[in-house]
């Protein structure tokens, strides 16, 4: 397979419309973060966050039920596992934002903060689990794709994540940005950007 395929497969997935539809909804949530009057609305964050689970849990363990669809023709289980993909990941995406927003109003802030460096570096552990997992479970790599039972996924992903954690922390603690941020704010500013945390502040 190559780019025309994963093409074909974008489209026949309704990838570029459920794409869209989480732009649309990440600029309502800015503008509500940049006038102030989204954190502060309490009872949207409860709706939020209970509406999210009470869709978002029951569609995925539909969705981790059905049988894999390997990219096929279309069919009906094929929109159903669309449908199901788009009630899962959403819902439960608003539900673990929300929730952690309410946990760091309710007290949790000390250990919630705990997690910060790794956000502040998104861009590059997003990159880094998608270089790891390729060349884990991708036939470029180990090809490894339906050989680990679910616990052994689980813990894989603890494990890249325990890394990731370590390794933000660690870099965080001598530069401003992460490697592929400070890139991409020299790339966005047209001039290099500072890295040292000094230099930087």
């Amino acid at each position: 397979p190559g780019p025309p395929f994963r093409a074909g497969d974008l489209l026949h997935s309704w990838r570029l419309p459920k794409v869209m539809g989480i732009f649309l909804l990440g600029l309502w949530v800015g503008r509500r973060l940049v006038a102030g009057t989204l954190l502060k609305d309490r009872a949207l964050l409860i709706r939020v966050c209970t509406v999210g689970f009470l869709v978002g849990l029951p569609a995925g363990v539909l969705l981790g039920a059905m049988p894999g669809e390997g990219g096929g023709p279309p069919s009906v289980e094929g929109l159903q596992a669309t449908v199901l993909y788009a009630l899962a990941v959403v819902p439960m995406a608003l539900a673990y934002a929300s929730g952690f927003v309410l946990l760091w109003q309710a007290g949790g802030e000390r250990w919630l903060r705990q997690f910060a460096p790794v956000g502040r570096m998104a861009l590059t552990n997003y990159l880094g689990q998608t270089i790891l997992c390729t060349t884990i479970f991708y036939g470029i790599g180990f090809g490894m794709v339906g050989r680990f039972a679910p616990w052994q996924v689980v813990v894989t992903a603890l494990t890249i994540y325990a890394g990731q954690w370590l390794f933000s922390r660690w870099w965080l603690s001598r530069y401003a940005f992460g490697p592929m941020e400070w890139l991409w704010r020299s790339i966005t500013y047209r001039r290099r950007k500072p890295m040292t945390p000094v230099a930087a502040a």
